[in-house]
């Protein structure tokens, strides 16, 4: 735990947590936090979140090193005047950085829309983080 020293080797498994947690910056009063889930194959990382409502012209992914960025924009169903008794939804921007717990292959990623849910495939990199280096002696 190079970057955690206050996490021991118990706390392996929620060292993911713990990253996403340190690099999501709190929304703008106006700007809602994607939710989504993050699971971990053998050989890939798969993403997903409900975008229910989300033009996929309205939808921003991008992945620059180990950090993967998605912003969007869900705009109202509806345009009406009147008094909301209930509003749970969130409407305009979100967004949602996480960091990644593996290398991955930027040259493989896809994004696919199903249903109203969102799925990003990322292939590890075989590489996993280290490049055998060789010494040459002068």
């Amino acid at each position: 735990m190079e970057s955690f020293p206050w996490l021991t080797p118990q706390d392996a498994p929620y060292r993911f947590q713990v990253r996403a947690a340190e690099t999501d910056p709190l929304p703008s009063a106006d700007e809602g936090q994607l939710a989504l889930d993050v699971l971990e194959t053998a050989g890939e990382i798969i993403v997903t979140a409900p975008i229910a409502g989300v033009k996929p012209e309205d939808l921003a992914i991008s992945l620059h090193h180990d950090v993967l960025t998605v912003r969007g924009e869900r705009k109202p169903a509806i345009d009406e005047k009147g008094r909301y008794l209930c509003r749970e939804c969130h409407w305009g921007k979100f967004s949602r950085m996480i960091i990644l717990p593996e290398t991955v292959n930027p040259d493989t990623v896809e994004a696919t829309f199903r249903s109203g849910i969102m799925i990003i495939r990322l292939q590890k990199s075989k590489l996993n983080g280290s490049i055998p280096v060789q010494i040459i002696k002068e």
